[in-house]
């Protein structure tokens, strides 16, 4: 298996009333596109604890506590912006220590080469928070390079347990997208 490309990030932010049901996946708002992706990288951090006895390993226990999802894009949209971070502002885009931001979910679509077939998967996160990134910005000089914007997000298990899911092997980018689209769908409350 080859992984060759990414594409198709978005995020959603919780549903503003009961978003999170015991034993199941959160309820979601409205989604918003995180522009074009470039790169996506997760890190997640354990703990673990063993128990020895008679010279051997008798017990071994490990968990995931929690992840961060790293995000690069060519450029995230403004409205996103306000969307992930919390951010205020209607003509120029304001920080503050108030700022507050909303706990979401994250997908996109993974693109893979396997015996010379090419699928596409979705990869689903469905419980994190932005946290803002400091900026980089560089003089042309003799040589020009070109750079985006990045995004960690800090992650845990939504109340299912779940933290990261993988959709199986679409033949189509469509069906990938449709997939990512089903898992960040907008929550309608029956009645």
């Amino acid at each position: 298996m080859a992984k060759y490309g990414a594409l198709y990030p978005q995020f959603v932010p919780f549903y503003a009333t009961s978003p999170e049901p015991d034993d199941s996946l959160p309820r979601y708002g409205t989604k918003v596109s995180l522009g074009k992706l470039q790169k996506a990288t997760d890190s997640f951090s354990t703990e673990e604890v063993r128990q020895d006895g008679d010279d051997e390993l008798v017990e071994y226990l490990q968990e995931m506590t929690d992840f961060t999802l790293d995000i690069e894009v060519t450029q995230l949209p403004a409205a996103t912006e306000k969307s992930i971070f919390g951010c205020t502002g209607t003509d120029d885009m304001v920080y503050s220590d108030t700022d507050t931001p909303p706990w979401g979910g994250v997908a996109f679509v993974r693109s893979l080469l396997i015996d010379n077939v090419k699928y596409w998967q979705g990869i689903y996160y469905p419980k994190v928070k932005a946290s803002v990134q400091g900026e980089e910005d560089n003089t042309k000089g003799k040589s020009m390079a070109f750079s985006g914007d990045k995004v960690r997000f800090v992650g845990t298990c939504a109340k299912n347990g779940a933290y990261k899911v993988k959709s199986q092997l679409y033949t189509s980018k469509a069906s990938a997208k449709a997939w990512c689209d089903t898992k960040l769908a907008a929550y309608t409350p029956a009645g």
